[in-house]
């Protein structure tokens, strides 16, 4: 964290991680694969009486190598942001994000090459894969007072080069899973969140949330696959001194 300047507050910093990564057994999904990864990033804010603004940027490296006969590959980007935030009344503010993002492929991405028994398909990595860029902007209402905690949002994300598992329409003889080959495409994100939290007495809390997103291919006009359908969430928070008793329902619509 830097010295305050007049308005100016912010953080700097640098992150990374190596990691050695390797799956044994004859049904051994990717490569023996050796991954590093360095990121600098910076977040200021700038603060007035009656408006605050927030400014982001990262720079990020992610390298590969794996053994055998398998593409080596180095994926460098950057990433910004920038928001606002302006209060309406007591408690109540309005806040609207602008970001661009990049997203390095994942290691299975790249290499997987088996199944997966755990999302229930047999994994086709690509190792050309190119990293995912996007652009977006989400706005929010936020109220929070000592009684009541309330924040809906809106965004809207284009993203170029999407990671996605392609459906084949094949099954994988030996464990009878569905293929799937990771490929890219152009893709929009639409969506709505937005929840609640209401004190009732001094112990007892009222909470809920719902959330809904509609994902598709914009070049092919269809449904992205593995997108969560509309879900909402109603329950309790019970608290005394160090205990807190939660019971919760989720609701899920059914997708297809």
């Amino acid at each position: 964290n830097h010295r305050r300047h007049g308005h100016l507050s912010g953080t700097f910093g640098l992150s990374g991680f190596t990691r050695d990564y390797e799956s044994v057994g004859a049904e051994a999904p990717a490569p023996h694969t050796r991954q590093n990864s360095f990121a600098v990033y910076d977040l200021e804010r700038v603060d007035f009486e009656r408006i605050g603004f927030q400014f982001g940027a990262r720079i990020e490296q992610n390298g590969y190598k794996p053994e055998g006969k398998f593409r080596t590959r180095n994926f460098v980007g950057f990433s910004g942001s920038a928001g606002v935030r302006i209060p309406l009344w007591t408690g109540g503010s309005f806040v609207a994000n602008y970001q661009h993002s990049f997203r390095a492929p994942a290691l299975e991405e790249l290499y997987n090459n088996g199944p997966h028994p755990g999302i229930l398909v047999f994994d086709i990595g690509n190792p050309n894969l190119k990293p995912e860029l996007g652009d977006g902007v989400d706005i929010s209402l936020r109220h929070n007072t000592e009684r009541l905690r309330l924040e809906s949002s809106v965004y809207y994300y284009n993203i170029r080069n999407f990671v996605f598992p392609a459906f084949t329409g094949l099954t994988d003889t030996r464990s009878n899973l569905p293929i799937v080959d990771y490929t890219q495409g152009s893709s929009r994100y639409v969506g709505a969140e937005a929840g609640v939290e209401a004190r009732v007495s001094r112990t007892l809390w009222l909470n809920g949330k719902v959330d809904y997103v509609r994902a598709e291919l914009t070049q092919l006009n269809k449904p992205l696959p593995r997108i969560p359908p509309v879900r909402g969430t109603l329950g309790l928070d019970w608290r005394y001194k160090a205990w807190s008793v939660r019971p919760e329902m989720i609701l899920v619509n059914r997708q297809n």
